[in-house]
């Protein structure tokens, strides 16, 4: 009895030890984006993520929400032998987008409502967190961007 009641509370600590959380280390992750302001500067129109100093017309206040599509991705050609056939893992993943054609995008909704700047612009990459249990951690996923800027008529 006494050798059960040592065992027991062993087996319990033994079996428990699983069910611990597991910390999994995640590699540093860079994301760049530059935004070239030249091409619509060349052609008279003012981006700025600063606020204008001299007189202006406000147009108003922009602000895009751009949702990437998800895509199907080609995965890698594996051979199933029971099939004798080769089949193809296929994934979805989210369309890759442009700082080029967000800012095109800001730029277009200004000069729709008369606006020749666009300043205290910003754009903003949106994360949705969720645990997956395939990998034991959390995992960021892209929502969004948000395009936002106040357009203006330069005097």
């Amino acid at each position: 009895m006494k050798k059960l009641l040592f065992i027991f509370p062993i087996c319990l600590l033994i079996s428990l030890s699983g069910c611990s959380p597991k910390l999994t280390p995640t590699p540093r992750v860079i994301e760049e984006m530059y935004f070239d302001y030249a091409p619509f500067t060349r052609i008279g129109f003012l981006i700025s993520p600063d606020p204008y100093p001299s007189e202006f017309d406000a147009c108003g206040e922009i602000l895009i929400k751009v949702q990437p599509a998800k895509i199907i991705k080609k995965g890698k050609q594996i051979y199933d032998a029971a099939n004798g056939a080769y089949i193809s893992n296929d994934y979805l993943a989210s369309e890759e987008i442009s700082p080029e054609s967000m800012l095109k995008m800001a730029v277009e909704n200004a000069k729709k409502v008369g606006a020749n700047a666009l300043v205290n612009f910003k754009c903003i990459a949106k994360y949705d967190s969720y645990y997956s249990t395939a990998l034991a951690t959390y995992v960021n996923s892209l929502s969004h961007y948000e395009i936002s800027g106040f357009a203006i008529k330069r005097k």
